[in-house]
């Protein structure tokens, strides 16, 4: 699973260094496959289907950084939220 940390940091704060991000979210139990130019390379277990997105790999990373959630641009729907007819 290919993170761009750009994307990740929209989501979630993290550091700006990447290899730091890359290096605390591995010692969470993701395998880092490689790092280069700002996307990291997760390999994602069969146990952990949720991390692939960036979001949730944003969850994560929330947690690891104690950033107490993370930032997205999804809202809830339903017949409140919905507009005039």
């Amino acid at each position: 699973m290919r993170i761009l940390h750009q994307w990740l940091a929209e989501l979630a704060e993290v550091p700006a260094d990447v290899e730091l991000v890359a290096r605390e979210i591995s010692l969470r139990g993701f395998e880092v496959a490689s790092v280069e130019n700002g996307v990291i390379d997760f390999e994602i277990t069969a146990n952990r289907p949720d991390c692939l997105s960036h979001l949730g790999i944003a969850r994560e990373a929330a947690v690891i950084w104690g950033s107490g959630g993370v930032r997205s641009r999804f809202f809830e729907s339903g017949p409140e939220n919905l507009g005039p007819d």
